[in-house]
């Protein structure tokens, strides 16, 4: 897997090209000079349609609560992948996700590096950011 191989988080971007509110996303915040530099050094990024065949696939296995859909995790040793965090909806803002990348990386690195996951008082507050359980992991994309 590409994502465990670079030793980067994985991105993925579930949208609906007829919903206005992905519109938005895919026109003003992941254009974003510095949203589109972390997705693109930091990230291996994965997006798709609802309306597709790949894209309803993924949807139907990860069952988002609604599009858009950001979801973002840690690719194991064993090909699992590690529920870092999400955002839905309207909750996707430019501050929100730029805060949630950073998150991101910095939980990948430390699960990559083995080091304990931050205690709940260390960890930056993002609203609406849906964090990672311990031990939470998912078991689509398996091989």
């Amino acid at each position: 897997m590409k994502a465990r191989t670079n030793k980067k988080p994985l991105f993925l971007y579930i949208h609906d090209h007829k919903d206005d509110s992905c519109a938005n996303i895919d026109k003003n915040i992941l254009p974003n000079a510095s949203i589109h530099s972390k997705l693109n050094n930091k990230f291996i990024c994965f997006g798709s349609n609802i309306h597709s065949k790949e894209g309803t696939s993924v949807k139907n296995k990860i069952d988002p609560q609604m599009v858009p859909f950001i979801a973002l995790f840690h690719v194991a040793n064993d090909n699992q992948l590690d529920y870092i965090g999400s955002l839905t909806g309207e909750d996707i803002t430019l501050s929100a996700l730029n805060q949630t990348l950073t998150l991101a990386t910095d939980m990948h690195f430390q699960l990559l590096n083995s080091r304990p996951m931050p205690k709940k008082e260390d960890k930056k507050e993002v609203p609406n950011f849906i964090p990672r359980k311990e031990k939470q992991k998912t078991k689509f994309f398996r091989k």
